[in-house]
């Protein structure tokens, strides 16, 4: 029985002997396949990420493209419509203080009422579009982008 007993221990002891390089081979095996898995995972964000940077740049020259057409809408309404329609509230006025027959004071009086609704509508406009500018400059453009994507 004693010859059994020591059989046994030295068989187990060899089968413990081998065991901890089995167990190293294995732990390497698995740890080399979790790194390969990272791996394709980081290169799949890494894409997402080119992804997403393309599409805020894209969005922030869009931004700057929407930003100076207003600036240009600004100019327009600011100088090249108002300035008319000032000159044309200020001829009126002449004429209006003019000697002229009433028949003419009373064109000249619509003509000076639909210059001064064009007047306040440019002035509206302008700053309708000056909020759009603010906004627009203050725009975060990342939620433009469609989340399902990535």
């Amino acid at each position: 029985m004693k010859d059994i007993k020591t059989k046994l221990t030295q068989n187990q002891t060899a089968v413990f002997s081998d065991k901890p390089e089995e167990r190293q081979i294995i732990e390497l095996v698995v740890a080399n396949k979790v790194l390969a898995f990272q791996n394709k995972e980081n290169i799949k964000y890494e894409a997402e990420l080119k992804t997403a940077h393309n599409s805020l740049t894209k969005i922030q020259r869009l931004q700057k493209k929407y930003i100076k057409g207003l600036e240009e809408m600004m100019f327009l309404t600011s100088h090249a419509v108002r300035k008319p329609v000032a000159n044309i509230i200020g001829i009126a006025t002449q004429l209006d203080n003019s000697r002229l027959p009433k028949s003419c004071r009373k064109l000249i009086e619509c003509l000076k009422i639909s210059a001064s609704s064009l007047d306040v509508f440019t002035q509206q406009l302008t700053a309708k579009i000056n909020t759009l500018k603010k906004k627009g400059s203050s725009f975060a453009g990342p939620h433009l982008i469609d989340k399902e994507q990535f």
